[in-house]
């Protein structure tokens, strides 16, 4: 069982640590450009197309090249894809904290951003005014790179069972 853990890290985690680079790549580009990674369509439909090719591409590869002849089940692909998505949302994550870290008045826009959203949504109330406090209060860059970690990890398994669904390949039976 150890021997078997030890192929599924060793051939999983250097490309989940390279998915996680293009993500940082992809988004530092996209901050270079207009100076924030939030709220940012663009950005989202680029990671997802990175997310959803590189899930098929690794997952194919430990089915064809790790020992399993060609075969997998759709529960080895989904953990394999959900492993994958770990290592990737934490490489974002603590990208993302950097970031917010590094260029406060990031933080700064994307609190700005929130606030006039609740005020739009709730205006002349005091809910918006609570909620606006409790943003500031909870939202740190630590804190924005959780939620990332969170959601793309999320978002990186819901994408493995779909991925998973297409490369799962059964042994054939004897009859």
């Amino acid at each position: 069982m150890e021997k078997k853990t030890n192929i599924f890290l060793s051939f999983n985690t250097p490309f989940g640590l390279l998915m996680g680079g293009t993500f940082v790549v992809a988004s530092y580009m996209y901050f270079q450009y207009n100076g924030n990674i939030y709220a940012n369509p663009a950005l989202d439909r680029t990671l997802t197309f990175l997310y959803i090719i590189g899930l098929f591409i690794q997952i194919r590869r430990y089915r064809e090249n790790a020992g399993l002849q060609g075969y997998i089940s759709y529960g080895k692909a989904v953990k394999t894809g959900s492993y994958l998505s770990v290592v990737t949302a934490f490489v974002y994550a603590v990208y993302t904290s950097f970031i917010y870290s590094a260029h406060p008045e990031t933080l700064k826009n994307y609190l700005t951003t929130v606030e006039s959203v609740f005020k739009e949504l709730y205006p002349n109330s005091p809910l918006a005014d609570n909620m606006t406090q409790m943003l500031h209060a909870f939202t740190t860059p630590l804190t924005m790179g959780f939620s990332e970690f969170i959601s793309k990890t999320l978002l990186g398994v819901i994408y493995s069972l779909i991925v998973a669904a297409f490369l799962k390949k059964r042994r054939p039976t004897e009859i």
